[in-house]
């Protein structure tokens, strides 16, 4: 019998439809521990993963959140590059304006102007002509001793931006079902607390507090959204601020719901 191990993981996998020029993107995210976890994205037959081993604490969801696309595709493809060399027309073009600059500032004679300009012209890879010391003649002295890096033309990678929408899709799919939670969460407090909270306050009859009877409105009317209303179009955050509002006479934390309750209940008891 052999000896391996299975171990049970959990996983976060969810799939984006209908984003725009993309086919469907599948995103399976992996947490192995707090701080640790790794990410797999696939569209269109192509997959792209990423591993983490330091994230502070965080999951990899809340990474992703804090992180930029910019550095995501720089660890699930650390090869492509934002830009990309322009065509040889823009690269003869800047290597006419060099030999334009040499010649007005007397580095060139008008001869190797003229040599270096006739080369360029004739050059099927002009680039390869000023750096390439197997292709290059004239042009090889026109950028100095570093012709690699003298600045070529460069147009956006569309492979880069192919990426940069994959990772649009799969964070925009990563927000809506926090926000499916969200918002099943708060309709399960907003219901238990305006149950406690009614029977708080018929259990001291006669007695009225202003601030609190607006602040349990308030929680009707934002229930009242969330069930029949359109879940897209609900702002979860500021309904739970105006809560704390009309509470605590401020905007507190949406993490602070618990204490946001008992001090409903401390109102409606004076």
């Amino acid at each position: 019998m052999s000896n391996i191990t299975v171990e049970k993981m959990d996983v976060l996998a969810y799939t984006v439809t209908g984003a725009e020029r993309l086919d469907p993107v599948r995103v399976m995210i992996e947490n192995y521990e707090p701080g640790k976890g790794r990410i797999t994205v696939t569209c269109y037959g192509r997959a792209w993963t990423g591993a983490w081993f330091a994230m502070g604490g965080d999951t990899v969801q809340d990474f992703i959140k804090r992180v930029s696309n910019d550095y995501l595709i720089g660890c699930l493809a650390p090869r492509l590059e934002s830009t990309i060399d322009d065509d040889n027309e823009a690269n003869l073009n800047f290597v006419k304006q060099q030999i334009i600059k040499l010649r007005q500032e007397r580095e060139i004679e008008a001869y190797e102007a003229r040599e270096m300009w006739a080369e360029a012209e004739n050059a099927d890879d002009v680039k390869a002509n000023c750096c390439d010391f197997l292709v290059g003649e004239k042009l090889l002295n026109l950028f100095g001793d570093d012709p690699w890096y003298a600045g070529w033309p460069k147009v956006p990678n569309h492979e880069y931006q192919y990426l940069e929408r994959v990772l649009n899709a799969m964070r925009e799919g990563l927000n809506e079902l926090e926000r499916a939670v969200m918002s099943a969460n708060l309709k399960e407090w907003l219901q238990q607390t305006i149950a406690e909270l009614e029977e708080e306050r018929d259990a001291v009859p006669g007695v009225v507090n202003e601030d609190a009877v607006m602040a349990l409105e308030a929680m009707k009317i934002a229930l009242a959204s969330l069930l029949y209303g359109k879940a897209e179009q609900t702002n979860y955050r500021a309904i739970v601020e105006r809560i704390a509002e009309i509470v605590h006479g401020k905007v507190t934390d949406i993490d602070l719901l618990t204490v946001t309750v008992k001090s409903m209940k401390d109102k409606l008891q004076k």
